[in-house]
């Protein structure tokens, strides 16, 4: 995953368009761009958090990976891949509004997010036991779409969250 993600860096520099091509958005799938389900988490740009952010999935999916197994791994990844795009999709048509799905970043939050349910007492930074990074990286977001009274984003989150843990548990 982490060469795919960077192979897409590389296509991002060499066609600068390509982003918007692969991004999901329901309207465009409604209007027969079917690929964009498979295609979003290919939309990556490169940037010092797109860095971070590949750097922390390798970390923390490698630790999930030696736990569950390589083919297990690839299960999980997929059912990440599946809950996110479904929760977009649902929400997405009967809601309406801006859900759009673009780059590797959400499935790599899933992932930092399964690790923590697994490992909730482990120490993060500075010692703060993974659980506490967890409500604090959830309740952010949370908190901006309540503030902003976005009940779409909200309610994607929600659904999101749901069928996470459907996927987890079953693979």
């Amino acid at each position: 995953v982490v060469l795919v993600v960077a192979a897409s860096w590389i296509a991002w520099i060499a066609l600068p368009g390509l982003g918007a091509a692969v991004a999901f958005t329901p309207d465009a799938v409604a209007a027969g761009q079917v690929w964009r389900l498979v295609t979003w988490p290919l939309a990556n740009g490169v940037s010092l958090w797109s860095v971070l952010n590949l750097f922390f999935f390798w970390y923390f999916g490698t630790d999930l990976e030696s736990t569950i197994g390589r083919r297990r791994m690839l299960v999980l990844l997929l059912g990440v891949w599946a809950s996110l795009t479904l929760a977009a999709t649902l929400v997405g048509l009967l809601l309406g509004g801006g859900v759009a799905l673009v780059g590797i970043g959400l499935i790599q939050f899933a992932v930092l997010l399964l690790w923590i349910a697994e490992y909730p007492r482990r120490p993060f930074f500075f010692g703060i036991p993974a659980w506490v990074i967890g409500v604090v990286l959830v309740g952010i977001p949370v908190d901006g779409m309540l503030a902003s009274r976005s009940g779409a984003s909200l309610m994607s989150l929600v659904l999101r969250f749901r069928l996470l843990a459907v996927a987890a548990r079953s693979s």
